[in-house]
């Protein structure tokens, strides 16, 4: 972590946002350098050279981490907004950016909305499994009741059910019954492929 702290101002956005991110995926919580890393991200969103998938990563790595860096957060949410829609702004980092912001229980409409607009779009074929059920549940902790994304939910949720694997079926149920939306195709789905896993 000391050798990371002394190159961190000049690092590379993949650098940086994978430094934090190799630090979440570990459990390791270095709070220097999360406050150095929040430091060089801020001043490169400033500068316009941070985005795409450094972005989701950094934002998912701070959920992961359960740490709270609300002016961070601020400025990853406002280069988001200008990132979605960009080839790199693919669904996973959609899915995963959802799911750092309500985790970390940070409400930001304008976010929310453009993730809820770009997803609608992306959903069908691009998005896997585990980023369906991630999706779900993050618009389900922000008790966001977006019907067009809920719709294309649970459609593109149907052709891969499949692959869901239990925990991913429970929290798609859950998401959707927390919204208290019903879809019957999507939850005789869910049930047929829950029972499949039970044997």
């Amino acid at each position: 972590a000391a050798q990371s702290m002394i190159t961190i101002p000049s690092a590379e956005p993949r650098h940086l946002s994978g430094t934090v991110w190799a630090f979440a995926t570990l459990a390791i919580l270095h709070r220097p350098l999360l406050e150095a890393m929040s430091s060089a991200v801020q001043a490169q969103i400033s500068a316009g050279i941070f985005g795409g998938r450094a972005l989701s990563n950094t934002a998912w790595a701070m959920a992961t981490l359960a740490w709270l860096d609300a002016p961070l957060m601020t400025a990853i949410a406002a280069a988001s907004l200008s990132s979605i829609g960009d080839t790199a702004f693919r669904s996973q980092e959609l899915a995963n950016t959802a799911w750092a912001y309500a985790t970390l229980a940070v409400a930001n409409e304008p976010l929310r909305a453009a993730l809820a607009a770009q997803s609608r779009v992306t959903l069908y074929g691009q998005f896997r499994a585990q980023e369906l059920a991630n999706t779900a549940w993050a618009y389900a902790i922000l008790a966001c009741s977006d019907e067009p994304l809920l719709q294309s939910l649970a459609s593109a949720s149907l052709p891969s059910i499949a692959q869901f694997e239990p925990s991913g079926l429970a929290t798609t149920a859950w998401a959707f019954a927390q919204l208290r939306w019903f879809d019957a195709p999507l939850f005789d789905a869910i049930s047929a492929a829950a029972k499949a896993t039970i044997g």
